[in-house]
C-alpha cells in the first residue's frame, strides 16, 4: 500500500515537473516574442520620426526660389509636423502598434509624394516661365534696338545751311556785303535730306535769327511756337512750309524786316516742331 502510494507521488511530481517546464518554455516564448515585438516597434517608430525629419530637410531644400514654392513647402511642413504631433502622442500613451506604423509610414509617403509633385510641376512651371521671360526680355531688346534705329534712321536732317548778308548794288543788283549797315536783306537757304525711312508728310520749317543783343527777329510778337527741346513758346523769325515726299529739297527764305543791322554775331537755327534740324552763323561789321 505504502509502495503503491509512493508510485502515485512520484508519479504527480513528474507530471508537475513536465507541466511547470512546459509552462515556463510558453512563457519565455511569450516574453521573447513580446520583447521581439517591442524592439521592433522600437525600430519602426524610430525610423518613422527620421523619416519625418528627412522629408522636412527635403522639402527646405527647395525654400527661397519663389513665393509660391514657399507657401507649398510651408503647408507641407504643416501636415509632416501634424503626423509628428499625433505620432509623440501614440508613443507617450504607447498606442502605437505595428499595424498603426505600417499606416503612419503610407500616409507619410502619400504626404512625401503629394506634395513633391507640387514642387516638382512650380519647379517646370518656373523654368518655363524663366525661359519665356528671357525670350521676351530678348525680344524687347530687340525691338527697343530696331526703334533706336529707326528713330535715328527716320530723323529729318538738314545740309548745306548757308547766310548771306546781301546789299543793294548801284545797278540795283543783290551782292554780298560784310557790313552791317549796307546789309538790307538775309538770304538763308538749306538742303532738307532725301529719307526713306520718313513718311510723306507736310512739314513746316521754324527760322529763328538771333541778334548780337540776344534777340530774335521778328516782325510781330504773336509770331510764336513751341520749342521741342525746352517746350516752351518762343519767339520765331520766318515759317516754310513745304511739302516733303521723302525726297531732297532746296529751301530758301529772304528776310528783309530789319531796317538798321547791329554788327556782331548773329544764329540763325532751324526747327521743325519735333526737332532742331540745324544751327549755323555769320558776323557782319
Amino acid at each position: 500500500m505504502k509502495s503503491d502510494f509512493r508510485g502515485i507521488l512520484t508519479w504527480s511530481l513528474f507530471l508537475a515537473l513536465i507541466l511547470s517546464s512546459i509552462t515556463n518554455v510558453i512563457l519565455y516564448k511569450k516574453t521573447e516574442a513580446f520583447i521581439a515585438n517591442e524592439y521592433s516597434l522600437i525600430d519602426s517608430n524610430g525610423a518613422i520620426v527620421n523619416q519625418l525629419k528627412t522629408i522636412k530637410s527635403e522639402f527646405n531644400k527647395y525654400k527661397g526660389i519663389s513665393a509660391k514654392l514657399d507657401e507649398t513647402i510651408k503647408t507641407a511642413n504643416q501636415k509632416i509636423e501634424e503626423k509628428e504631433r499625433n505620432i509623440r502622442l501614440l508613443l507617450s500613451e504607447k498606442k502605437l502598434k505595428e499595424g498603426e506604423n505600417k499606416k503612419l509610414i503610407q500616409e507619410i509617403d502619400s504626404i512625401k509624394n503629394k506634395y513633391f509633385d507640387v514642387i516638382d510641376s512650380l519647379l517646370i512651371a518656373r523654368g518655363m516661365n524663366k525661359a519665356l521671360n528671357e525670350t521676351l526680355d530678348l525680344m524687347t531688346d530687340k525691338i527697343d534696338l530696331l526703334n533706336s534705329k529707326l528713330g535715328v534712321a527716320s530723323k529729318l536732317k538738314i545740309d548745306n545751311l548757308i547766310v548771306k548778308p546781301l546789299k543793294k548794288s548801284f545797278a540795283n543788283k543783290e551782292a554780298l556785303t560784310a557790313l552791317a549797315k549796307r546789309t538790307t536783306k538775309l538770304k538763308i537757304c538749306f538742303d532738307v535730306m532725301d529719307n526713306a525711312a520718313r513718311d510723306t508728310e507736310v512739314l513746316d520749317l521754324y527760322i529763328r535769327i538771333i541778334s548780337p543783343n540776344a534777340e530774335v527777329l521778328t516782325s510781330g510778337s504773336n509770331l510764336t511756337f513751341v520749342h521741342p527741346d525746352i517746350k516752351q513758346e518762343v519767339s520765331y523769325t520766318l515759317l516754310k512750309t513745304v511739302d516733303y515726299k521723302k525726297e531732297k529739297i532746296n529751301v530758301c527764305l529772304n528776310w528783309e524786316e530789319t531796317a538798321k543791322y547791329t554788327p556782331g554775331l548773329y544764329i540763325v537755327e532751324v526747327f521743325t516742331k519735333k526737332n532742331k534740324l540745324g544751327t549755323v552763323t555769320f558776323s557782319i561789321k
